[in-house]
């Protein structure tokens, strides 16, 4: 049989060898077992929604069957789904969904992706990340650099070891002059308003190039600006961060985890905000989730949730370089 890739005349054929989706399947049996052994739910939420997402980085597919059907928007995460069924029960949930992101393309992105979302009622950040560092040991742990103990930084040690400030201190302009003083190309599109744009291109550039290969990293300690739907916390400096971490291997970002905002009120107002700014960039606006809003306001118990790319699990784990490896059929070949 011809192997996947070999000629442009095998384009018709999975990108993922037979070795490749049953590793990946045994991947998915894990998980399964992993949260049956920690009591927690399955669920299917839906992937078509009324409502979209409101954070400027993400940009949605919608579609329109007829007239009748009204705008519907495919889903770029289970999140609001998934809390509304925490609110209404008081379970942990947890669920494997395709999910739809337009401009996601390249070796470690994929338009249509595999999310792995949970949420834990009663635990905080820390409890979080040891139980996606259980979860990583029980499905990959065999797997470098799985095999080994993770680490964890904090986003804003790292910005002000490298640049001598905390990252609120910053500006567009100091961090433009950084990258001219390192030689290193800075975009002219970034705005002085867009400081978190410029934080996260420092970020990526400087430090996240620097993470070891060898385990994975978990970054603590985020901006205030860039809490998205997470509360927010004081550092041990005595400093307002967002209760959130992001996970990565090597360079690979991961996952994404939140100690989770439960003010309906905040909520909706930092989504305002975003609405502010996507109107300004004009971006496209979905209708704002008002289900999910009302679910915060019933009353969202204390928990936590986070999110984990199921294909660059996988891909990490069998030290491949593109999603398409993985992948049964990625964006080019569908």
């Amino acid at each position: 049989m011809t192997v996947p890739g070999d000629s442009p005349a095998a384009e018709w054929q999975p990108g993922a060898s037979l070795s490749t989706l049953e590793f990946t399947a045994d991947v998915r049996r894990r998980v399964r077992r992993y949260f049956d052994a920690t009591g927690s739910l399955e669920v299917v939420t839906p992937v078509l929604s009324c409502a979209g997402p409101s954070e400027p980085a993400i940009e949605p597919f919608d579609t329109r069957a007829t007239a009748a059907d009204g705008r519907r928007w495919l889903q770029t995460s289970p999140e609001f789904a998934m809390k509304r069924l925490v609110a209404c029960y008081g379970r942990d949930v947890w669920q494997l969904a395709p999910v739809f992101r337009r401009a996601e393309q390249g070796q470690r992105h994929n338009r249509e992706f595999l999310l792995l979302e949970w949420y834990r009622v009663g635990q905080d950040m820390d409890e979080l990340m040891q139980d996606v560092s259980a979860l990583l040991r029980a499905t990959v742990g065999e797997h470098p650099p799985f095999d080994r103990a993770s680490v964890t930084v904090s986003y804003g040690d790292c910005v002000r070891q490298l640049t001598g400030q905390w990252p609120e201190a910053l500006t567009v302009e100091s961090i433009r002059s950084l990258f001219a003083a390192r030689q290193r190309h800075f975009p002219e599109s970034i705005q002085a308003q867009e400081l978190d744009t410029a934080l996260d291109l420092l970020f990526d550039t400087f430090v996240v190039s620097a993470f070891s290969a060898d385990c994975p990293t978990f970054v603590t300690g985020y901006p205030p600006s860039q809490a998205s739907l997470a509360r927010l916390a004081v550092d041990t400096h005595g400093r307002s961060v967002a209760s959130r971490f992001e996970l990565y291997a090597g360079e690979v970002e991961l996952a994404n985890g939140f100690h989770e905002l439960v003010d309906a009120a905040e909520q909706r107002q930092r989504f305002e905000d975003e609405y502010a700014e996507r109107a300004e960039a004009g971006q496209v606006l979905p209708a704002m989730d008002e289900a999910f809003l009302a679910a915060l306001e019933f009353g969202l118990p204390e928990c936590s949730g986070v999110a984990l790319g199921l294909d660059r699990l996988a891909m990490v784990a069998l030290a491949e370089t593109s999603l398409d490896a993985v992948m049964s059929f990625s964006d080019e070949r569908t």
